[in-house]
């Protein structure tokens, strides 16, 4: 059941990721390899699709305050999209544990996360410039705050190495292919070894918009399935609002409304977090000195105190 993030998951204890995926395919190696570290990331032959997903499809979602996601951001360091995947890994590992799949505190997942390479002299240009990262999912990482920090230091990691531009290289060598060598190709089907699932993170205007005279209360995403994968994950801001929209295979991920709950969750746990943390950083901001820590100060005053 618990398996059902992806086609091939499974635990390959104790080996370091330069061993671990020394038989995969060249683009795992040189693209995505760097950006995995010393976890161990879950494929598993999927017990009950062998084919790809199937026809069915069920859709939940959750909306979060945006200004409760800021507030995290605030008190926690990192960008918005890191909050996000916390909240994403933190809801995954919940779902994992809840349906008694063995995961360890290096336990990772992969999660495809569409990209824009549009460069500042090319916005409003024709056609989509999308890349994608192979972005970690530190699904074992119990404590919210640690597991933002991992968050925040592999996407870092991953955009110093520019993952997104490499990989948009190679899908730009595709157009040198001959269309008749391309067709034959497409005849293959290509198993998924790399991720476990996908997830979008789209921004959108924070006003409310109007058709017609008619205001857009809700936004909600949804994402297509493949590959084997049987949950996508899309997230939207729209008007103060942070909306999470999971569709999944319900041959794959049966208990969709589960896997929102997870999330609502996660989200809990991690802005409890943040407001502790904040609450701690204005106590020391309004504490007094401390005399031990400034001994000097303190004694300038005694001084005055008696000359006067």
């Amino acid at each position: 059941m618990a398996a059902t993030l992806g086609r091939r998951m499974d635990v390959r204890a104790g080996i370091p990721p330069s061993a671990e995926l020394l038989d995969a395919r060249d683009i795992d190696v040189a693209v995505v390899q760097p950006a995995i570290h010393t976890g161990h990331v879950l494929r598993e032959e999927h017990p009950i699709r062998a084919d790809g997903v199937s026809g069915e499809r069920r859709f939940a979602w959750l909306e979060l305050p945006f200004a409760g996601v800021r507030a995290i951001r605030g008190a926690l360091g990192g960008t918005v999209n890191d909050v996000v995947l916390t909240i994403l890994a933190g809801a995954l590992g919940r779902y994992l544990r809840a349906h008694d799949f063995a995961i360890t505190p290096s336990t990772e997942l992969r999660a495809m996360c569409p990209v824009s390479v549009r460069k500042e002299d090319e916005r409003g240009a024709l056609g989509n410039l999308v890349s994608m990262m192979i972005a970690p999912l530190f699904v074992g990482i119990a404590d919210p705050v640690a597991r933002l920090e991992a968050e925040r230091s592999g996407m870092e990691r991953l955009k110093g190495l520019d993952q997104a531009g490499g990989l948009h290289a190679m899908t730009e060598m595709a157009d040198m292919v001959p269309p008749s060598w391309q067709l034959l190709a497409g005849t293959f089907e290509v198993p998924n070894t790399l991720l476990n699932t996908v997830s979008t993170n789209v921004p959108g205007p924070q006003i409310p918009m109007y058709l017609a005279g008619r205001q857009l209360l809700g936004w909600y995403p949804l994402g297509p399935l493949s590959s084997g994968i049987g949950l996508f994950v899309a997230i939207l801001s729209y008007n103060q609002k942070l909306t999470f929209g999971t569709t999944v295979d319900p041959k794959l991920v049966p208990d969709v409304w589960f896997v929102v709950d997870c999330l609502r969750d996660s989200y809990a746990e991690l802005s409890a977090a943040a407001e502790q943390a904040a609450t701690a950083a204005a106590a020391a901001v309004a504490a007094p000195p401390d005399p031990v820590a400034h001994p000097q100060a303190n004694g300038r005053r005694a001084v005055r105190a008696g000359v006067s």
